[in-house]
């Protein structure tokens, strides 16, 4: 499903949009591939692919995030909403 986006928010680039530490957005890759893309309190942009296991639930691989860290998810909104009760702001 395509959302639609104001334009001035897909011509900046990920290191504009996640201007401060704690912000993340999920980003689309091909086909139903998906990697959250936060900037950490070091100030860097990390990328974490998002992955399936054998039940088709979704799942983090991300030590620094033990309460979320290889925890299966039933759908990217439960996911989401896990990243976010991590006080982590998601962005468009």
């Amino acid at each position: 499903m395509e959302v639609s986006r104001p334009e001035s928010a897909r011509l900046l680039s990920i290191d504009q949009r996640l201007f401060k530490p704690g912000m993340f957005l999920v980003q689309q890759g091909e086909g139903d591939l998906q990697t959250i893309v936060h900037r950490a309190r070091d100030t860097w942009i990390h990328r974490t692919p998002v992955q399936r296991n054998a039940e088709g639930k979704l799942y983090l691989e991300r030590v620094r995030w033990p309460r979320i860290h290889l925890k299966p998810f039933d759908d990217m909104d439960a996911l989401v909403t896990a990243l976010e009760a991590m006080n982590l702001t998601r962005i468009a």
